[in-house]
């Protein structure tokens, strides 16, 4: 099924306004998110990119079952 292009913008809005944030902002969007604190390493790119990655899975579903099937192969410890 075809995603509506409403849906498609409203996404790539969201994910505009996430890239805009400054760190401290970030670090505060990622605690809200996931509920745990981002590593203080992470760069202000990194955790934006994994904050734009869970709003993605989020509105258009995560891996599908091959491709969790081949995640599980490579990384088995992860999927234990």
């Amino acid at each position: 099924m075809a995603r509506r292009s409403s849906d498609r913008e409203a996404i790539e809005a969201e994910i505009g306004r996430v890239r805009s944030l400054g760190l401290d902002e970030l670090r505060s969007l990622w605690r809200t998110t996931f509920r745990w604190s981002p590593p203080p390493a992470f760069s202000k790119a990194l955790v934006a990119r994994f904050i734009c990655w869970h709003l993605q899975e989020q509105a258009l579903g995560g891996l599908d079952a091959e491709r969790l099937q081949q995640n599980k192969q490579f990384c088995p410890t992860t999927y234990a």
